[in-house]
């Protein structure tokens, strides 16, 4: 059992039966066997809460994201991945930043994103939603891998989705 992001546009599952829940608007968490969520009810019988047994899945699929290569493009990385579970792996790092990140999950294989500190700028939010928007445009990703362009905050534990208006400067509370 691993745990996989998804788009909710694409992850449509009665939530009080499957192993899913939001992570954020527009994202969906899943402990997952192949392609599909796991029941509740298979999953309550360990006797551990859904934070450890979404934490427990987070964790294998870590371990198996794969290779990564980042490559910064103008201050925002660009992380692909050979395996499928480079959501579970960006979400690990990106959750540790001091001061947190932004961050476009494009695909199972591909984020952009930023730390955020004092060299943060509206044009990284801008540069990331561009670069996000041409990798989804150029790269033939089926529906199950595709996550989105949008770009989410990730600080500490919680993770929100950026408005499009939303500027640097209040992203980093300068």
């Amino acid at each position: 059992m691993r745990w996989q992001l998804f788009s909710e546009r694409y992850l449509v599952v009665d939530r009080r039966v499957s192993a899913a829940r939001t992570l954020a608007p527009g994202l969906v968490e899943a402990i997952v066997e192949g392609e599909n969520p796991v029941k509740w009810d298979r999953l309550r019988a360990c006797g551990m809460t859904d934070d450890e047994l979404f934490a427990l899945a987070r964790a294998d699929a870590c371990a198996h994201a794969g290779e990564i290569t980042t490559n910064v493009i103008d201050g925002i990385s660009l992380s692909i991945s050979t395996g499928a579970f480079l959501s579970a792996a960006m979400l690990r790092t990106l959750t540790g930043l001091v001061g947190g990140a932004i961050a476009v999950p494009v695909s199972r294989y591909h984020w952009c994103w930023h730390p955020l500190d004092d060299t943060t700028c509206d044009a990284h939010v801008q540069m990331m939603r561009f670069l996000a928007q041409a990798l989804a445009g150029q790269l033939q990703i089926g529906a199950a891998e595709a996550i989105g362009i949008d770009v989410y905050k990730f600080d500490g534990t919680h993770v929100e989705r950026v408005p499009a208006t939303m500027d640097a400067m209040r992203l980093t509370g300068r």
